[in-house]
């Protein structure tokens, strides 16, 4: 882009940097307006504090240095970072004053353009700065800056002009008209950041010009150092920079995808290096964890990305949940609608990810229908192990979108079977591994594994499937849901459990729902009829399922509630017809 096209804006923005002062700070009280939040003094002092430790001790004022020592590096704090400039106007004054320079974007002696044109690496061979000065190939320019613009240029190529991202939006001319990177010495432990700069006029998302620093040597508690940590951050990194194109992260818990996402792409770009592998003990440690919590375990989480793709061979389903973000949904529901279009559900697919979590480790793993890497990834924590010889019961809880993993072994031989009571059946699933054999069920209903010899192993997995976010959000870490079941000796009686199950959301809020989902069990596979009728029985759609449903346990139909043509407010039936069976059940639509 010609920098001169914006004259103003550049010369502005150009002042700006001079004086010292972010760019961004020029939009502050837009930025704080998106996820502002109220600060105890303790809580503004431990973003203090953890703000201060991304950067390097010379940039700290040395008051502040003693403070920061004992403090867990931050691998990406870029989400870090935006809290901070969001919420700035909460600091005290001399912390602002200490921010603000700490988050103007740097000025650097020495700039290179990438091989492609599309990025301008800024660096400094003096120090606290510098990089190794090492020239091997003596066109003048250190090789770890030629390898660092080597490996952009290399994220942007798969992530945009194979994978079909868009690009990182223009920041007008500042700098050039390339992407800026800046190569500094950073905080122990941290790889690098994006800054989200300047929001985008014109557009009607949440977006966001942006620069990226990075570390100037990945040798201060990297787990990948040297160029190897050059390159996956310039992945990672990135890739926030085409997030924060389609749009900034509207929920304080929100930012679990966008760091769940750019650790994935890195392992995406840079397969051999597996820099992801350091937070799995954390992440199949900790899965009473939400899915959908913004927590250290988010960058283990990239294995979901690695589930879906492989699990619907569709790489650009991923690129889909980004999309929809665009327009508005939260994170979770524009995962649930690439899910829906795909004829899934995020339920279904929570469920199917529990039972892959569970194949991993040298002594489970099975690249061949799970993880490609699974047997370099830890093994499940188990929540309880037990030796049975009689119907044995669980008690617990969990908090939603969390899935827990109980082990038994028979030590009789027989027949078994699981059964078991929770509040709220729409809101479970329950998966059962025995050996290679793997079911998920309604807990309901039960689940009958046959005749099972002596010391097999039966792993029970709870997954409790209830989202909660927007207004419920802040209940994310604190509501549990309390299940019950049994690994019972014998069978389960076959009652006849057909019919429509459930009808959720209920009542369906045009323009706040997107789409009510109707659960029902099939009284066999055969072609199937669903319907839609208004209280006089007059059809509004009817769906045909020609070629039979998938599975008698459980089936779905997802609908839109006539998308551009919402219904009225009113109650409505949905009929269920196979053969001679018919099923009917009601529910309401409110329209706003």
């Amino acid at each position: 882009m010609n920098i001169f096209a914006q004259p103003c804006r550049y010369l502005l923005l150009k002042l700006i940097l001079i004086l010292g002062i972010a760019p961004a700070f020029a939009q502050e009280t837009h930025i704080q307006s998106n996820v502002e939040r109220g600060f105890s003094q303790a809580e503004r002092e431990r973003l203090f504090e953890q703000a201060l430790a991304v950067f390097s001790e010379d940039r700290i004022p040395s008051a502040y240095r003693d403070r920061i020592t004992s403090l867990q590096p931050q691998r990406c704090p870029t989400m870090l970072l935006m809290d901070v400039k969001r919420n700035l106007n909460n600091f005290e004054p001399d912390q602002q004053i200490i921010l603000r320079q700490l988050l103007a974007r740097p000025v650097l002696s020495l700039s290179i353009a990438s091989p492609s044109g599309v990025f301008r690496i800024h660096y400094s061979t003096t120090p606290p700065h510098a990089v190794s000065p090492e020239d091997s190939d003596g066109n003048s320019i250190p090789d770890f800056i030629d390898e660092t613009a080597l490996a952009f240029d290399e994220s942007f190529a798969l992530e945009v002009n194979e994978l079909a991202y868009r690009a990182a939006p223009d920041d007008g001319g500042v700098e050039g008209p390339e992407y800026d990177v800046y190569v500094q010495e950073l905080g122990s432990g941290a790889y690098g950041f994006t800054v989200g700069e300047v929001q985008i006029d014109g557009t009607p998302q949440n977006d966001y010009t942006s620069y990226i620093q990075i570390d100037n040597d990945f040798d201060n508690g990297h787990f990948s150092t040297g160029v190897d940590g050059a390159r996956i951050t310039a992945a990672h990194e990135y890739f926030h920079a085409i997030q924060f194109g389609y749009r900034l992260f509207a929920t304080t818990e929100e930012p679990f995808y966008y760091e769940m996402c750019s650790t994935w792409m890195e392992d995406v770009v840079y397969d051999d290096i597996n820099d992801y592998f350091a937070y799995l003990p954390y992440y199949f440690r900790h899965t009473e964890i939400p899915f959908n919590a913004f927590d250290i375990r988010s960058y283990g989480q990239a294995v979901w990305n690695h589930f879906l793709v492989k699990n619907f061979d569709d790489p650009d389903l991923i690129r889909r949940s980004w999309e929809i973000m665009q327009s508005g949904p939260l994170a979770i529901d524009a995962i649930n609608q690439s899910l829906l279009e795909k004829g899934s559900r995020l339920k279904d697919q929570m469920a199917e990810f529990a039972i892959w979590n569970y194949f991993t480790g040298p002594n489970r793993a099975d690249p061949a229908h799970y993880y490609e890497e699974g047997a370099a990834y830890p093994n499940v924590h188990l929540d309880g192990n037990f030796l049975v010889d009689a119907d044995t019961t669980v008690t617990d809880s969990s908090l939603s979108m969390t899935a827990q993993y109980y082990k038994f072994t028979t030590t009789v031989a027989g027949e078994y079977a699981i059964s078991g009571v929770v509040d709220d059946p729409s809101n479970w699933l329950f998966d059962a591994v025995v050996g290679a054999t793997t079911y998920t069920f309604n807990i309901a209903n039960g689940q009958n594994l046959g005749f099972l010899p002596e010391f097999t192993e039966i792993v029970v997995i709870p997954v409790n499937v209830q989202v909660l976010d927007g207004p419920e959000l802040p209940q994310l870490k604190s509501r549990r849901s309390r299940f019950q079941f049994s690994l019972i000796r014998g069978a389960i009686d076959g009652d006849d459990e057909r019919g429509i199950t459930n009808i959720f959301p209920n009542p369906f809020i045009v323009g706040q729902h997107s789409r009510i989902i109707f659960e029902f069990n099939p009284a066999n596979t055969a072609d199937l009829e669903a319907r839609i009728l208004d209280s006089n029985g007059r059809v509004i759609t009817t769906v045909k399922f020609r070629d039979g449903v998938p599975s008698l346990s459980q089936s779905f139909f997802s609908w839109d509630g006539d998308g551009a043509s919402p219904l009225a407010s009113g109650v409505y039936l949905f009929q269920l017809k196979q053969d001679d069976f018919v099923a009917m059940k009601k529910f309401a639509v409110i329209y706003k």
